[in-house]
């Protein structure tokens, strides 16, 4: 699947896994949230707060990549 998730324009203080579930994401599996975050600019996502808050500032602009 190319190409990237649509604007996440829920509420600011939700997680990544509410966001990409509110664009639609139906895997939300570590395994798949670790294959996103490598396409996006995370070879070693950990999970932490801040490789999270980063991604879901990039869903909130459009450009989280799938």
């Amino acid at each position: 699947m190319k190409g990237y998730y649509p604007k996440y324009k829920g509420k600011t203080n939700t997680s990544l896994i509410s966001g990409l579930e509110a664009v639609g994401e139906k895997d939300l599996s570590r395994e798949h949230i670790v294959e996103i975050a490598k396409k996006n600019g995370y070879p070693y996502y950990a999970g932490t707060n801040s490789e999270n808050s980063a991604l879901l500032t990039l869903l909130r602009t459009g450009g989280l990549k799938k």
